[in-house]
């Protein structure tokens, strides 16, 4: 079974771009995260997959944030 990458990345030291295609090396094999079968790919999925990783990264960032004690949220501080 093939499968399609639905966002760049890595793996095993091989970069994949978006609709590269991955053939396990072994028979039952589970593919990456993120990869999903030939048949589900479409052009949704790797919009999906943009907007997720973006999603991420902001919850990322205001984590940190959060931990450094940074604003809260409300702007400027008042004095």
């Amino acid at each position: 079974m093939t499968y399609r990458a639905i966002r760049a990345c890595w793996h095993k030291k091989r970069f994949y771009k978006p609709g590269a295609i991955f053939v396990p090396a072994e028979r039952g094999e589970k593919p990456p995260r993120h990869f999903v079968a030939d048949e589900e790919f479409s052009i949704e999925a790797v919009e999906e997959a943009a907007k997720v990783e973006r999603l991420k990264r902001v919850r990322v960032k205001a984590q940190k944030a959060a931990d450094a004690g940074g604003p809260s949220g409300s702007g400027a501080s008042k004095d």
